[in-house]
Order: C-alpha cells, then sequence, then structure tokens
C-alpha cells in the first residue's frame, strides 16, 4: 500500500449555516515521490471540502490536510447525522488508494413562515381564506392553528386544525369568517382578527387578517328594482294609451241609419199615396158612411201612374188604401221568433269566404242578439254585413267570444242579407272554424232598403 490516511476524529457536529472541520493525516508509504488527491464522499459532499485538495510527498513523508464541513441552513438538509468518507488517491499507486469513514451530526433549526391570503376578503355572509405554513427549517414540525376575534363578532371554521409541516415544504389552510350578526343595508364593516400558529418547538406565530362586511341587498339591487318598476308602468300606460288593440263597431251606427232610411221611405211612400192626415180622414169617412169608403178606395186603386199602382196593390193586399201604405213601409212590431247561426270554415286567401243567410221575399229579419265565435284563435278579419254593407269588422287575432245587443234591432232584407264574412290568414294552410249565432223575429212586409255603415 502507498497511501496510509487517518483522521483526528470522526464524529462531528455541524449547525446549519455555520462551518465545522476535522483533520485527516496522509502518509506516503511508497519508494517514489507521489501525488495525493483527496476529496469527500458521501451525502456530505455537495457541502464539504478537502483543504488542500492535493498533496504532494516524499517517500516516507506525511502532510495534514483540513476537511471543512458547511452545512446550509435550509430544509435541503435535514437535521440528524449524515455519513461522509474522504478519500486520499495516489496518482503513482491507485491500487494503494484509501478511504477514511465519519459521520456529521446536523443539528435542527426552526424557521416557519405564516401567510394569510388574502389579507383583507369582502363577503356578506361569509369571507374565505387561505393560511400558508412555510417551514424553511430542517426539522417536521407539528402545530396546531387557531384564531381569535377580539370583538367576538365572528365565528370560525379551520381545516384542518392541526398540522405536520415537513422541511422544505408549505402546508395550507382553509379558514372561513362568518360573521354573527348581518344587516340589510349600511355601511361596509370592518372586523379584524388574528390567526395564532402554536409549536412547542417555537413561540405562537401571529397573522393579522381582517373581513369587510358588505350589506346584504347589493348595492344595484334597490335601483334595478326602481327602474324595473318604471319600465313596468311606461309599458301600462303605453299599452293603454296607443298598443292596446280596439274593437270598433258599426252596428249600433247602421242600426240608427236603418231606421231613419225606414222612416224616409215610409215618407216617401206617403207622399205617393196621400199623407197620414187624409188617410185618417177617409177611415172617418168610412165610418160615417160606405159610400165614401169605396169612392176613397176607388180613388186609391184607380189613378194613373206607377205610384197609384204600387199603392193599388197594396190596398188589394191589406184592405183601404191609406192604412195598407203606413203598414207596408213600416218596421213590424211583431213576428216569428227566430234563432240560428252560420259557421265559415274559410281556408287561408286574401279573399273574403262569405256566408248569407237567406231572407225569405217580402219578409224582413230583425236581429237583438249577436254572438260571434273564435274558438281555436284563428288570425285574419272577420265582417258581419247586411249585403255588400259592412256592420261589425274585427281582427280574429282580438277576441274568442263576443256578444252584441241592440237596443234597435238591425234589419236585413232580401236584397240585403245577414252575411258572415272571413278573411282567413292562419299559417300552415290551417283554415279558420269561425261561427256567427243570432237571434231576433222573421217579420212579414215590404222590404226596407239595407244599411249603410
Amino acid at each position: 500500500m502507498a497511501v496510509i490516511a487517518s483522521m483526528d476524529r470522526t464524529s462531528i457536529t455541524a449547525d446549519p449555516g455555520g462551518e465545522t472541520s476535522c483533520s485527516i493525516r496522509v502518509r506516503n508509504t511508497g519508494k517514489v515521490v507521489d501525488q495525493i488527491l483527496l476529496d469527500v464522499l458521501g451525502d456530505a459532499q455537495p457541502w464539504s471540502t478537502v483543504e488542500p485538495a492535493q498533496l504532494n510527498l516524499l517517500p516516507g513523508t506525511d502532510a495534514v490536510a483540513r476537511v471543512v464541513f458547511r452545512p446550509p441552513r435550509s430544509g435541503a438538509v435535514p437535521a440528524g447525522t449524515v455519513p461522509f468518507a474522504v478519500r486520499a488517491m495516489s496518482q503513482e499507486d491507485p491500487d494503494g488508494s484509501t478511504i477514511e469513514e465519519g459521520t456529521v451530526e446536523v443539528n435542527p433549526f426552526f424557521d416557519l413562515k405564516t401567510v394569510l391570503i388574502p389579507g383583507t376578503a369582502r363577503g356578506r355572509r361569509r369571507a374565505r381564506y387561505q393560511l400558508v405554513v412555510e417551514n424553511e427549517g430542517n426539522t417536521p414540525v407539528h402545530a396546531a392553528v387557531s384564531v381569535a376575534d377580539p370583538d367576538r363578532l365572528l365565528e370560525f371554521r379551520v381545516k384542518p386544525d392541526t398540522l405536520v409541516t415537513q422541511p422544505g415544504t408549505a402546508t395550507f389552510v382553509r379558514l372561513q369568517a362568518v360573521p354573527k350578526e348581518r344587516f340589510l343595508r349600511g355601511a361596509d364593516r370592518t372586523l379584524p382578527f388574528q390567526v395564532l400558529l402554536q409549536a412547542a418547538e417555537f413561540a405562537p406565530a401571529t397573522v393579522n387578517g381582517v373581513m369587510t362586511q358588505r350589506q346584504v341587498l347589493p348595492k344595484w339591487l334597490l335601483p334595478a328594482i326602481g327602474v324595473a318598476v318604471a319600465a313596468l308602468i311606461g309599458a301600462v300606460v303605453l299599452w293603454y294609451t296607443m298598443l292596446r288593440p280596439q274593437v270598433h263597431s258599426v252596428a249600433t251606427p247602421g242600426a240608427a241609419v236603418a231606421a231613419q232610411q225606414q222612416t224616409s221611405g215610409a215618407a216617401k211612400a206617403s207622399k205617393a199615396t196621400g199623407s197620414p192626415s187624409r188617410s185618417a180622414s177617409a177611415t172617418g169617412k168610412n165610418a160615417s158612411g160606405g159610400a165614401s169608403s169605396k169612392s176613397a178606395g176607388t180613388g186609391s186603386g184607380g189613378g194613373g201612374g206607377s205610384s197609384s199602382s204600387g199603392s193599388s196593390g197594396t190596398a188589394g193586399t191589406n184592405g183601404t188604401g191609406g192604412s195598407s201604405t203606413t203598414s207596408a213601409t213600416a218596421a213590424p212590431t211583431t213576428g216569428t221568433p227566430i234563432s240560428s247561426s252560420l259557421q265559415s270554415n274559410a281556408s287561408p286567401s286574401a279573399i273574403y269566404s262569405t256566408v248569407p243567410y237567406a231572407v225569405p221575399a217580402n219578409e224582413t229579419l230583425d236581429v237583438s242578439d249577436v254572438v260571434l265565435q273564435n274558438p281555436q284563435g284563428d288570425t285574419g278579419e272577420l265582417q258581419v254585413r247586411a249585403g255588400s254593407t259592412t256592420l261589425i269588422q274585427l281582427g280574429l287575432a282580438n277576441f274568442r267570444n263576443i256578444d252584441y245587443h241592440f237596443a234597435q234591432p238591425i234589419v236585413f232584407t232580401t236584397v240585403a242579407p245577414l252575411v258572415l264574412a272571413v278573411q282567413c290568414q292562419n299559417p300552415g294552410g290551417k283554415a279558420c272554424a269561425d261561427k256567427l249565432s243570432f237571434s231576433g223575429t222573421l217579420n212579414a212586409g215590404t222590404s226596407s232598403p239595407s244599411p249603410t255603415p
């Protein structure tokens, strides 16, 4: 063997962040000058050196080198025993190299850092935080987490409330702060508290936190409700003033015009056959003597011209000339009661589909009640006509069932019959099923002119 080495001590104690050393003596037992290289092996090698790292020895001589240990102050080097070895390697006789072993006892140190994230949190019902516990020491730490509220206005939930943090690692603790009392409206409230981290190895660590408690009602809620109420009121006003569908009926004006035309027709007939006063005079004469009555009758029937001819025909039917003229032009007050209906099954089209009710010749239909029905909610237009004259016009989309009652009946004739007209505008080719039901009387008499709108 060309090299012999020995250390003055094989067990060394080192403080993290500090420096310690031991000596190693190396002897050249060979017969030639040798260069000896020294280095450290094992887990302590990253933070250990040999000074000097190279010795030049004559045969039979020795020298001393210094082995220095500098463990870092971090969690990278755990506290405890770390084995090492010092190798003395001969350049002239590699097989004659030698290794000396020892241990370094690294002392423990504690370095905990705590951070509350966020330091200030805002909330209405609760606030959430994270406590970050970072162990920068070289020893595991068992710690307990607690929260102190000096004003006792908060309740806390900590998970986990105990922890074990390893060297060089960070541990996260979830924390919730819940106010004991809430308020609907008002300024924000500031609620401070402290988080305590307690361990047996060091003094308690304190972290301050703040919860800013907000009102339960969001600040935008009341203005939004006010805007919504104002918009609703505006929509209602707009609906009733401008957008609400209006149904205009021409039935009552049409009935009034029809009555006026009947009165006008009676006046014209009276002018053609004689005034009502003369007719009454003739009747009075008839009561006094038969010759006068006969003469009046003959005069009514024998006169020339179209007007006399029409009056004669009427007189032949009803009796005396004067009284027959009055009954032919005035609407009868009694008749046969009638109730019927008109059903329209119109297909979608731009043209009105009509369903008439035929009035018998020499008779009039006096209608006092009309019911319009749109059971399936069709769309389009509906008209109630007297011949070609429109009395009522409605949009189908505006009603399902409408009932009309006329104080003065509407008169329909053979020339101007009751007509249900429907212009169907249903989508998809769906037919309109609409119905007109009416009630009134059917009266015998000369047809009157049809009413105008």
